[in-house]
């Protein structure tokens, strides 16, 4: 099917961040706004009609979640990401950032350390300060054009903290981890008992070829492992705030849903 990606639209004055934000944060306009990442293409049309079905019926109550919700989670993380999520591992979220606020607060105690990779997504660093949690991190390594892993580092980190909180693929760098990298930093994180939440929200937009394969297809991950993920950046849907946690462990998944 092809779609169009030539149109262009002018977004300001539609109340969106990206472009009617610039005043408020840089204090001016004429910016070309990189800072935000959501898409500046229409929703394909399949979406726009289910939610043209949507407001037509004109009430937006509570909602069930049916059959084809799970079945379609399971799907896609089976055909996309690798691994088959059973229906009762699955919980959903209004993002996956309150999901890992969520996850701090909930697997971890005041005054624990809690692990991020540098460079990343500014939103974990106060995922963990403004929960009174000590910030680690491990500094990723720029070599020859892109960033590795200091496994050194990351193994002597993981004797401090509680909780590892992975971004995969990595936001800001654009790695996608190879599964021996994800391997390894899944292992050492069950050597050490530390869990694992991975945001992924970013595993469906990689190069023909590289693979999309989650943390969680590899042998022996789940047990240690929550694992985001959303329609959010695949789909251009940021402003539908949701997203979609699955923890197969419930010592780590029934601390969350109870919430």
């Amino acid at each position: 099917m092809k779609y169009d990606f030539d149109t262009v639209i002018d977004r300001r004055g539609s109340f969106c961040f990206k472009y009617d934000g610039l005043k408020e944060v840089y204090d001016r306009e004429d910016l070309i706004p990189l800072w935000i990442a959501d898409m500046d293409f229409q929703v394909a049309p399949q979406i726009m009609a289910a939610m043209q079905k949507r407001l037509d019926h004109g009430i937006f109550g509570y909602n069930q979640r049916l059959p084809i919700y799970y079945e379609t989670v399971i799907n896609w993380a089976k055909n996309r990401y690798g691994y088959e999520p059973q229906e009762d591992w699955i919980m959903t979220s209004p993002g996956i950032m309150p999901a890992v606020n969520l996850a701090v607060m909930q697997l971890t105690e005041p005054g624990d350390s809690v692990l991020i990779q540098t460079p990343v997504y500014q939103p974990f660093f106060s995922a963990v300060t403004a929960h009174n949690r000590k910030l680690v991190t491990n500094s990723l390594i720029p070599e020859n054009g892109h960033y590795k892993i200091d496994f050194e580092d990351f193994e002597k980190k993981l004797k401090e903290v509680k909780l590892f909180i992975l971004c995969s693929p990595h936001n800001p760098v654009g790695r996608r981890w190879t599964d021996e990298e994800l391997f390894r930093m899944g292992n050492l994180c069950r050597q050490y008992n530390v869990p694992i939440i991975s945001d992924e929200i970013h595993g469906d937009l990689v190069y023909n070829g590289a693979g999309s394969r989650s943390i969680a297809a590899l042998e022996g991950m789940l047990d240690n492992l929550i694992v985001c993920f959303s329609p959010a950046k695949s789909f251009n849907l940021a402003g539908l705030a949701t997203a979609i946690i699955i923890a197969k462990n419930p010592a780590l998944r029934e601390p969350l849903d109870t919430m």
